[in-house]
């Protein structure tokens, strides 16, 4: 009897620990993730961001997985123009004057918030997953429209502009935009 016992509790083991290994219904069910959202591609002319979502609801996956894109973009924004305030602060000493420093900060506030509808959806997958859709989204952004932004915000404003037309960081942010416009007039054709 003894013999049938462990021979029993044996094959019950054997039954518990073949059921728990190998491939599961959930693992052949397993979500594939996009090649382009775990290797967000890098161009000199764009910023880009991928960010999911998973919702019951198919849409409200996708609009929160663009709206974290563009924050991460806008963020991306920001500090592309913050280093720029501080090359400006760099050549000029503008932290001597808090005023100006704080209509740059205006400006760039302005220029992040305007432009975060800039931003496109380059690539967008959803794919169900269990009782929810993932979503899987790529955003891009010019950022030549940023410092495009910058430049006029900074011409339209005198005292900045008077401030900071005479210096080699104005010189290369002038130059930069003139290329960003000469590049986007070659995409366009």
């Amino acid at each position: 009897m003894k013999k049938y016992l462990t021979f029993f509790f044996s094959l019950v083991i054997v039954i518990c620990f073949s059921n728990c290994g190998g491939s599961t219904d959930s693992q052949k069910d397993a979500v594939k993730i996009p090649e382009w959202y775990s290797s967000v591609p890098s161009d000199v002319n764009y910023l880009f961001s991928s960010r999911t979502s998973s919702q019951k609801d198919l849409q409200q996956a996708v609009d929160e997985a663009v709206y974290a894109a563009r924050t991460d973009v806008s963020n991306q924004v920001d500090l592309q123009l913050q280093s720029l305030l501080k090359k400006f602060d760099t050549e000029l000493g503008l932290s001597n004057d808090q005023n100006l420093l704080q209509q740059f900060d205006l400006l760039i506030k302005l220029i992040v918030t305007q432009n975060i509808n800039n931003s496109n959806v380059q690539k967008k997958e959803v794919v169900k997953d269990g009782e929810n859709w993932k979503a899987y989204i790529l955003v891009s952004f010019e950022i030549g429209k940023a410092n495009q932004a910058m430049l006029d915000q900074i011409k339209n404003n005198n005292s900045i502009f008077n401030k900071v037309k005479s210096s080699n960081t104005f010189d290369e942010l002038n130059k930069d935009v003139k290329e960003y416009v000469q590049w986007k007039s070659t995409q366009i054709k």
